[in-house]
């Protein structure tokens, strides 16, 4: 695996985490 794959996985949950949170909050 490559840095830009890892980037973008990195990319990828971090903006899944954000979207869960963001719903969390909604939901609140």
């Amino acid at each position: 695996r490559t840095i830009w794959t890892n980037q973008r996985d990195y990319l990828r949950i971090s903006y899944f985490q954000i979207h869960v949170f963001d719903y969390i909050v909604f939901a609140v």
